[in-house]
């Protein structure tokens, strides 16, 4: 069946990568070529599209730095990141949108399920007379990069109304949260109506009557398979089990001596607190996770036949004294205790 745990899988682990391949996209547009922008990331482009390769929102934000510093102050990329998004790229969210019976519904449905997609910005919307103001913050995402995730989200939701409705949906105000940048004509062109920058909070201001406008591709049946759809992704992805998996599996690939909890946290798009909290709640903790994927790691090693020497180098460690210590604390053993464990075989 097409609701199976297939596409919820890949609307978790794919929405990552979609985004990565459209920032490559944009690059290409503007002459900045992969070696440049993937630098400092450890991966190549054959990684982009290897459904296998972990991919996390800290390469996400390595290579919009990269794509910054790449290219004109006054290019606005942001703008045009925001413009290439298109609601098949979360098929499952977008379908339950697409086939919300208003505007408004569909509304409702993004800001109760938002976490179905793992964004890094924040979505909440707030009724206020005629007029209803959708605020965004990004307060997991590195300042420097900040203002292009939060721009980015701005102009991706005005597309998403296009989309939903044929037409554009005119903001009666703009707020932006950052100094006006070189760019700010083209942000400004886009909304039709000016910006208020530096301003205390990042939000678009539509008129209410706007969520009572119909939508052509409303279907009621369609749009419930798509709820579920996106209430078995919220469960699996926010839940605690879910987020310790996802933490076990980044740690998998990334497990150096020099790894830290709020590395991690901001790789998954979560707080600290949050990682913590829900870790405790899974019954198990960060040292707990780092200390079994080193010990499958180092265990990988002796069993490929590695030395204790070779493996302790290979693992990051200076003296081969420290990795026995480190790999008996692991595993309750020695090194040469385990090569000859059922463990090892």
């Amino acid at each position: 069946m097409f609701w199976d745990a297939l596409p919820v899988i890949d609307a978790i682990v794919g929405w990552p990568r979609r985004r990565l391949l459209a920032l490559v996209t944009l690059a290409r547009r503007h002459g900045v070529d992969e070696a440049a922008l993937l630098e400092g990331t450890g991966l190549a482009v054959v990684d982009l599209a290897d459904p296998h390769h972990e991919l996390t929102h800290g390469h996400e934000f390595a290579v919009i730095r990269n794509l910054l510093a790449h290219t004109d102050p006054s290019l606005p990329l942001a703008l045009e990141a925001g413009l290439d998004f298109h609601l098949s790229t979360v098929p499952a969210w977008g379908e339950a949108m697409r086939t919300s019976r208003t505007l408004g519904e569909a509304l409702a449905f993004a800001t109760r399920y938002a976490q179905a997609i793992p964004s890094t910005v924040a979505f909440s919307a707030e009724l206020d007379g005629d007029e209803i103001r959708l605020d965004f913050a990004a307060e997991d995402v590195p300042a420097d990069v900040a203002e292009f995730v939060l721009l980015r989200t701005m102009v991706s939701t005005a597309m998403t109304s296009h989309e939903l409705l044929g037409r554009r949906v005119p903001p009666t105000s703009v707020t932006v949260g950052f100094p006006k940048p070189p760019y700010a004509p083209a942000i400004e062109e886009f909304y039709g109506v000016g910006v208020t920058w530096d301003a205390p909070e990042t939000s678009l201001t539509i008129a209410a009557r706007w969520l009572q406008a119909p939508l052509p591709g409303a279907d009621r049946d369609g749009h419930r398979r798509a709820v579920e759809q996106c209430r078995l992704i919220l469960e699996r992805h926010s839940s605690p089990a879910g987020l310790a998996a996802r933490a076990r599996a980044h740690l998998a690939v990334h497990h150096s001596l020099a790894v830290t909890l709020p590395q991690v946290a901001e790789a998954l798009g979560v707080s600290e607190r949050s990682l913590r909290r829900h870790l405790a709640t899974a019954g198990t903790s960060f040292r707990t996770l780092l200390a079994e994927s080193r010990l499958l790691a180092a265990g990988d090693l002796l069993r490929a036949g590695m030395t204790v020497e070779e493996a302790a180098e290979r693992m990051g460690y200076s003296e081969p004294s420290a990795f026995s210590h480190a790999f008996k604390r692991w595993s309750g053993r020695s090194p040469e205790s385990w090569r000859k464990s059922p463990a090892a075989r």
